[in-house]
């Protein structure tokens, strides 16, 4: 998730310096807990205690900051692969095996939970056929589609969208055009639906946490 959640509250000065600590650290749980129910917020974050990672939230000073750093992003990340492969047609099994993660335009191979805070991810399909596959039964009933669907309701605090990919490369290169030819080596972009003898474009769903 790419925000952070600072709080700062203003007591009563008549409350001992403790119970003016005991108060803030209170009220930063209530808030958290009322983000994660709402499920604008997830369960993994990083705590800062007045500037203190991993602190306890009551030694926090009367009149200091605590944070709330949270990110997702492996949670979302996960939920979304899984469903795109759930839903993968089978015969030799090299379409599921196709779909891979970018985190902002890079093919990611390392632990989801390693993905920087902030990130903008992308799931698609390699295979030259995903296209095909799903535009055959309406783009709205498409696996990427309905992913990013999926992905609005379970995890509010996303913002998501569905768009096609060019793909210069990657772990599966898809060096592949409407009507023959390579794909050059440009940079990674985001394209809009391609045309006859334009380069290929993949559907892909892309996401990335809202600050809050």
């Amino acid at each position: 998730m790419s925000f952070s959640r600072s709080v700062k509250l203003f007591v009563g000065q008549h409350l001992t310096p403790q119970a003016q600590s005991a108060a803030l650290a209170s009220y930063a749980r209530a808030d958290v807990a009322r983000l994660q129910n709402a499920r604008r917020a997830p369960l993994d974050y990083t705590i800062f205690v007045d500037g203190r990672e991993g602190a306890a939230p009551e030694t926090v000073k009367p009149q200091g900051t605590i944070v709330y750093r949270f990110n997702g992003l492996a949670e979302a990340v996960a939920f979304a692969l899984g469903f795109c492969i759930a839903r993968s047609p089978f015969r030799t099994g090299r379409y599921r095996k196709s779909w891979f993660v970018l985190v902002d335009g890079r093919a990611w191979n390392a632990d989801f939970r390693d993905i920087p805070a902030g990130s903008e991810v992308y799931i698609v399909n390699t295979q030259p056929y995903h296209r095909k596959l799903e535009m055959a039964g309406g783009l709205q009933r498409s696996t990427t589609r309905l992913c990013a669907d999926a992905l609005r309701r379970r995890f509010p605090g996303l913002m998501v969208s569905h768009d096609f990919l060019e793909l210069p490369g990657g772990p599966a290169p898809a060096p592949y055009r409407m009507r023959g030819g390579v794909v050059s080596r440009r940079r990674f972009r985001r394209a809009r639906m391609s045309n006859p003898g334009e380069m290929m474009t993949y559907p892909a769903v892309i996401f990335r946490w809202r600050d809050v």
